[in-house]
């Protein structure tokens, strides 16, 4: 299998698909924290969003173990990816 490499801010451009991940515990009247997010050249399917949430919730390095299992994930096309992350940053 070919090693893909993984999608940044500066390279969101590529991606057709998204997964955006958050604490709905964080939500205000402001909105809502995006805590993570992935980027896919495929529609991600079940697999996928199984193995987005097994990894954040074994590797620390995302700081969402104690809590991923209160995660929710929203799936988006590429265009609307791009704009949620863009008016995060």
């Amino acid at each position: 299998m070919e090693k893909l490499g993984e999608f940044t801010i500066e390279n969101i451009e590529d991606c057709t698909y998204g997964a955006i991940v958050f604490d709905p515990e964080t939500e205000t009247d402001d909105g809502i924290e995006i805590v993570h997010w992935c980027g896919y050249w495929h529609t991600p399917d079940q697999e996928d969003l199984d193995d987005l949430k097994k990894e954040l919730n074994e590797d620390d390095q995302f700081g969402l173990v104690g809590i991923s299992d209160r995660l929710e994930y929203i799936l988006v096309d590429g265009d609307t990816f791009r704009e949620y992350l863009l008016k995060c940053n």
